[in-house]
């Protein structure tokens, strides 16, 4: 469970640089935050935990548990391809526009948050139902 959390660590140090935020740049850092929260506890709650005879504990994501993990991830692979082409690239200009984004650094930080937010909701939860009793 501690190399997810340093690669996070990681990715924030290489991608979460000082701004200031203005306009509704929270709103959607908040709103993507909690989105990964969301896909990383139900992740976590839909894995399987068991401990192997009296050996470690184990974790398996099944369908759906993994389905949500590649959902997260792959939102934010297809919006950073789709928003770096020309269309795609007018098109989140003209949203933020009218939802008054202030800045690429405000999206950069709310798709960064939302793999943080995963990650870290996911781990907890499997490190919770790893110290349940009688596992």
């Amino acid at each position: 469970m501690f190399l997810p959390v340093v690669l996070v660590g990681v990715a924030c140090l290489n991608y979460l640089k000082r701004f200031n935020p203005g306009g509704n740049d929270i709103v959607l850092i908040g709103v993507l935050a909690a989105a990964g929260v969301t896909l990383g506890l139900l992740s976590g709650l839909l894995a399987e935990v068991w401990r192997r005879g009296d050996g470690p504990v184990v974790a398996w994501a099944g369908g759906t548990a993994a389905a949500l993990w590649v959902a997260g991830m792959g939102f934010r692979f297809a919006f950073a391809v789709w928003a770096s082409t020309g269309s795609g690239g007018a098109d989140v200009g003209r949203f933020s526009a009218v939802h008054a984004i202030s800045s690429a650094r405000a999206w950069t930080t709310a798709l960064v948050v939302i793999g943080v937010g995963e990650v870290l909701a996911r781990v907890a939860v499997l490190q919770l139902r790893r110290a349940r009793p009688g596992l």
